[in-house]
């Protein structure tokens, strides 16, 4: 859905630019060219992907964090985790359903 989309685009943008940043931080950071109704909105994403994030396990966010923010690839994360790939990659799947499961509870039922 359009709001969990933005949170990872919000992620995935902060990822390239701002690596000394935490994940919530970046997901705070303002954008150029942005309206005030574009910066309300993305406000209110933030918030909820925040509170979504923070209900995650710490491995769930560590590989999000990787994937989105550091922009590794599963191989690479699992080569710095000392994990296998597939771990990797079941991890981010359950990551992102959890995730998106958060972001519609705290959306009060609104389609992510």
């Amino acid at each position: 859905g359009i709001a969990r989309h933005k949170a990872f685009d919000a992620l995935r943008r902060t990822g390239r630019h701002h690596n000394d940043v935490a994940l919530d931080e970046a997901l705070e950071m303002p954008h150029a060219q942005e309206s005030p109704a574009e910066s309300v909105n993305r406000k209110q994403v933030t918030s909820l992907t925040q509170q979504a994030l923070k209900t995650l396990s710490r491995e769930h966010q560590e590989v999000l964090r990787l994937v989105f923010y550091e922009e590794l690839s599963y191989e690479e994360i699992a080569e710095l985790l000392s994990i296998p790939t597939n771990t990797v990659k079941t991890r981010m799947y359950y990551a992102k359903q959890r995730l998106k499961h958060q972001l519609k509870q705290f959306g009060q039922g609104e389609r992510v």
